[in-house]
């Protein structure tokens, strides 16, 4: 799991993105896992590539600054 995954040295901010069929996401979980992005089900298949690669240039357009 996610929270397993973050207790192995290295791995404490490894960003994680869900994909939810849920309306409204659980905010305790978004608060304990705090994942970079939420994906809400059904979607494209076929636009799934560039919506990870719009998540992951968004996060290192957030970073280049640190």
């Amino acid at each position: 799991t996610l929270a397993e995954l973050r207790r192995l040295p290295g791995y404490r901010n490894v960003p994680a993105v869900f994909m939810t069929a849920q309306l409204e996401p659980n905010q305790e979980t978004l608060a304990a896992y705090q994942p970079v992005a939420v994906i809400m089900k059904p979607f494209e298949p076929s636009g799934l590539k560039e919506e990870l690669e719009s998540i992951l240039n968004t996060m290192n357009t957030n970073n280049s600054g640190i």
